[in-house]
């Protein structure tokens, strides 16, 4: 989904681009969609606020990454994590319990994306 947030502050930001992902397995990474993030402003990755009590999502740069509670970030019900890279495929996410999603956003300006 984009939305046209031109008319609101949000720095250098024409667009919002936003999607939702459902888990379909419990501790099994899953690549994130592909979403461009422009110089300059970042990936934000969220869990759902209605996810499981006590669930969490793990998110890392690898399958093995984000399935491992060592090697990965850690987000809690309705936590988000900004992340500065260039694709969201790059990363993997996996979450200790079902049913579970995940919201991954970016600002974009016109110029890009």
């Amino acid at each position: 989904m984009e939305i046209n947030v031109s008319n609101y502050p949000l720095n250098n930001a024409d667009r919002l681009k936003t999607t939702r992902m459902q888990f379909t397995a419990i501790n099994s990474a899953q690549r994130l969609p592909t979403m461009g993030i422009e110089d300059g402003f970042e990936l934000q990755v969220k869990a759902d606020p209605l996810n499981p009590a006590a669930s969490l999502v793990y998110v890392g740069s690898s399958p093995s990454e984000a399935v491992n509670p060592d090697l990965s970030w850690p987000l809690t019900r309705n936590e988000a994590r900004g992340l500065k890279i260039k694709q969201a495929d790059e990363l993997y996410a996996s979450v200790t319990a079902l049913p579970a999603w995940v919201y991954i956003s970016v600002e974009q300006s016109r110029k890009g994306g």
